[in-house]
């Protein structure tokens, strides 16, 4: 009788809750997280079916907290790509915009390189302009200088055959 009440106790104390605790083990192993643990549980097996409890729910959070922060890396992920990418376009864009300044940079070097052998040019012909017209002021002072004397000599001319006919006409 000693044994049969002794037996029951075992059963009824230890081995009842240890195999709840070793279906609820199993249970959330398969991946339950709603199952529970049920029995009377008393003693050191009511402080294990506590800690159990606990770490499911610790786990379960853990858990929870991975996937959200993995959901958070995902999307950073997306966006550092996208503004990688981004970039590139405004990488390409500036490279664009770099090769069509050093077109025009080049052609202004070479419009001012004309513009600068025009000036030559002009200037060159300015001074021909200014040499050619004092040329020509100095062949019109000798063209007015010979025209002066010529006057004087029509005149001495002149003055000459009055003379010849007046001396004619005393004569």
């Amino acid at each position: 009788v000693v044994c049969i009440v002794l037996l029951y106790l075992i059963t009824t104390r230890i081995t009842r809750p240890l195999e709840s605790l070793r279906q609820y083990a199993v249970s959330v192993a398969s991946g339950s997280r709603t199952s529970s643990t049920a029995g009377v549980f008393t003693g050191e097996l009511l402080d294990l079916k506590t800690a159990t409890e606990d770490m499911i729910t610790n786990v379960d959070s853990a858990v929870d907290d991975a996937r959200a922060k993995g959901e958070e890396a995902r999307q950073n992920a997306e966006s550092a790509e996208q503004a990688l990418e981004e970039t590139r376009q405004k990488e390409k864009s500036l490279r664009e915009l770099m090769g069509k300044l050093e077109r025009t940079a080049i052609q202004a070097s070479e419009i001012s390189r004309n513009v600068s052998s025009a000036a030559t040019q002009l200037a060159s012909q300015v001074k021909e302009v200014n040499d050619g017209a004092e040329l020509q002021r100095s062949r019109m002072a000798v063209t007015a200088t010979s025209m002066d004397q010529m006057n004087v000599a029509v005149l001495d001319v002149a003055r000459s055959a009055g003379n010849a006919s007046e001396s004619s006409q005393d004569s």
